[in-house]
């Protein structure tokens, strides 16, 4: 819940950046979601999920600062 909301505040940064990497977000996120769903989720699947829409947030995240950051 807390990475969906503050997602919210990114997403069409990420979106206008790289529909590939927004996408693949979104589709990451629901299969957190759904791998979540079990009564014992399979850690191993569900750290491999996060671990991949992490990768893909941070990097997009860090390409946006920098670019806030070199701007005058």
């Amino acid at each position: 819940a807390a990475f969906d909301s503050t997602w919210d505040s990114i997403e069409d940064l990420i979106k206008a950046k790289s529909a590939d990497d927004y996408v693949a977000i979104e589709k990451g996120m629901i299969e957190i979601e759904q791998a979540l769903m079990p009564e014992k989720p399979d850690a191993a699947q569900v750290t491999a999920l996060v671990n991949g829409v992490m990768a893909k947030y941070n990097a997009n995240l860090a390409e946006v600062v920098k670019e806030a950051r070199s701007r005058p």
